[in-house]
């Protein structure tokens, strides 16, 4: 998985996720409960496209085995690697947060 890191003018690091589109194998099936399955997976993954990019972004980084970070040079290895921890430590307080509220 590419994981490329840009800076906006202010300075603050956004990340984004290359992505890699593929056939679903369900489609090329010709029975019909697989082609329902499919139906409903297609739907699912509209539901989570109305989550925010943020959002899917962690859930594909949690399914990763790999990850390959491209950044410009102006960047130091050091300063993306603090920035990715700061954002992946903010997201998981966020959703320790949520868990705790969700569970009350």
């Amino acid at each position: 998985m590419n994981l490329l890191v840009f800076r906006n003018p202010d300075g603050k690091a956004h990340f984004m996720l290359e992505r890699i589109q593929r056939q679903d194998p369900l489609e090329l099936e010709d029975q019909w409960w697989i082609r329902l399955l499919s139906k409903f997976r297609d739907g699912y993954r509209r539901l989570r496209q109305r989550f925010a990019y943020q959002e899917r972004m962690l859930g594909h980084l949690r399914q990763s085995d790999r990850l390959s970070i491209f950044h410009a040079r102006s960047m130091h290895s050091d300063q993306v690697e603090q920035a990715l921890r700061k954002h992946l430590q903010v997201s998981y307080a966020k959703h320790t947060i949520w868990f705790v509220i969700d569970a009350s």
